[in-house]
């Protein structure tokens, strides 16, 4: 653990003072509080917004001090069509069936037969469907009325998300991307392309349960995952696409100092996924601590902005 019993829970007592008085005062900074408590118990190590080091502590900076409305347009899944459009990349989209202001609005007689329905504001909150007669409309509705009132983001100190208007999305269901599809997920930095992290072998029915790996820029595996990560881990072939991928990352990260461009390849093309700020809300377990390190140490933080 790196810290004796005594003194962890001495710092976890502390923080848990810390986060009482200020639910007490209906302070605002509770959030960051509670992600160094969630950080601490998480690492095992203090978080140093002083001087952050690896990427972990990076993105905690990052989404302390630079809360850019650009994360939060570019975070929403339906607004970051704009911005992808914007840097010439409108063929790399899903096609766009629809979008709503709630559940009720959504008149299903008129939707094709497959589609996706995702929330804009969250992760993870996904109705794939394949075949509409089969679709339990009042339980769709009663699941997204759920996804649309909650708030998202900052229980994980991940604001970006806490400010998009909430909204609910349509796109057209794209078979090749319901198999063993493979996501390519590149860590970015001010248009730089630093390495591409993995996610194969994904359950249909438990997304969680996946194979992570992580490749360098010239398609090189690396052993910076841990092993509990990758059972079944396999090599991958570089994608037949792999240089128009780069080109597009590079593209949709100029205007971050970290983003993470998700992609994947099907049919022959590039398609976008999403772009994503704070991974794993920004504490990537999955990583070897050189890694990590690594990648701290290709974000260069600017200096602090509010807005």
């Amino acid at each position: 653990m790196g810290i004796s019993i005594r003194k962890f829970f001495t710092y976890d007592y502390y923080l848990r003072k810390e986060i009482a008085f200020l639910k007490r005062i209906g302070s605002q900074n509770i959030v960051f509080a509670e992600a160094r408590l969630r950080y601490y118990w998480t690492t095992f190590k203090k978080l140093n917004y002083f001087h952050p080091k690896d990427i972990n502590e990076k993105l905690m900076w990052l989404s302390r001090y630079c809360q850019d409305p650009l994360k939060s347009e570019c975070a929403d899944k339906f607004l970051v069509r704009n911005y992808v459009v914007k840097k010439g990349y409108e063929d790399a989209l899903i096609p766009l069936i629809g979008v709503w202001d709630k559940a009720s609005d959504i008149d299903f007689s008129l939707l094709p037969d497959r589609f996706v329905l995702k929330c804009n504001h969250g992760s993870g909150w996904n109705i794939i469907c394949k075949e509409k007669a089969s679709l339990d409309i009042d339980e769709t509705v009663k699941k997204l009325d759920g996804w649309m009132n909650k708030a998202y983001g900052l229980d994980l100190q991940e604001i970006h998300y806490a400010k998009i208007v909430h909204k609910i999305i349509c796109e057209e269901f794209m078979p090749a991307l319901n198999g063993d599809i493979i996501d390519y997920k590149f860590h970015c930095s001010r248009g730089k392309v630093h390495s591409c992290f993995v996610a194969y072998n994904r359950d249909l029915v438990d997304p969680h349960k996946v194979c992570y790996d992580h490749y360098d820029i010239n398609w090189n595996r690396t052993d910076a995952i841990k092993d509990e990560f990758h059972k079944q881990r396999r090599l991958l072939e570089k994608p037949s696409n792999y240089e128009r991928m780069l080109e597009v990352a590079s593209a949709l990260s100029e205007d971050f100092d970290y983003v993470r461009v998700d992609l994947y390849e099907c049919e022959g093309k590039v398609l976008f996924g999403e772009l994503t700020f704070t991974p794993y809300s920004s504490i990537m377990t999955y990583y070897k601590q050189y890694m990590l390190d690594e990648l701290g140490e290709f974000v260069k933080l600017p200096r602090k902005r509010y807005y």
